[in-house]
C-alpha cells in the first residue's frame, strides 16, 4: 500500500488508489479478494462510512515525465539534459 497513492473516486462511497507502472505486483496483491476487504474495512473505519476500493495502474512511466512541457522549459532554459529520473 505504501506505493499507491490515494485519489478521489467519481462516487462519495469511492477512493482510488493508484500504483505506478514498476508496481503492479503491488497492486495485483492487494486487489486479491481477502486484501482488498481488509484495505476497505481499515478505509471505511478511518472515513466513518462505508467505502468501496478501486485499485489502478498508472499508465506511461519513467519516460512520460520527460515528454511533459513544463520539464521541457526548465531543461531548454538552463540548457541541460535530463540524464537520470527517480520516483
Amino acid at each position: 500500500m505504501r506505493e499507491g497513492v490515494p485519489e478521489k473516486g467519481e462516487k462519495g462511497d469511492e477512493i482510488i488508489i493508484s500504483f505506478g507502472q514498476k508496481y503492479s505486483f503491488h497492486k495485483s496483491k492487494v486487489e486479491q479478494p481477502a486484501n482488498k476487504k481488509i484495505v476497505e474495512k481499515v478505509i471505511s473505519g478511518m472515513a466513518g462510512r462505508d467505502m468501496h476500493v478501486v485499485f489502478n495502474l498508472e499508465k506511461g512511466g519513467k519516460e512520460a515525465i520527460i515528454d511533459n512541457s513544463e520539464v521541457k522549459k526548465v531543461v531548454d532554459f538552463f540548457n541541460g539534459e535530463i540524464v537520470k529520473t527517480e520516483e
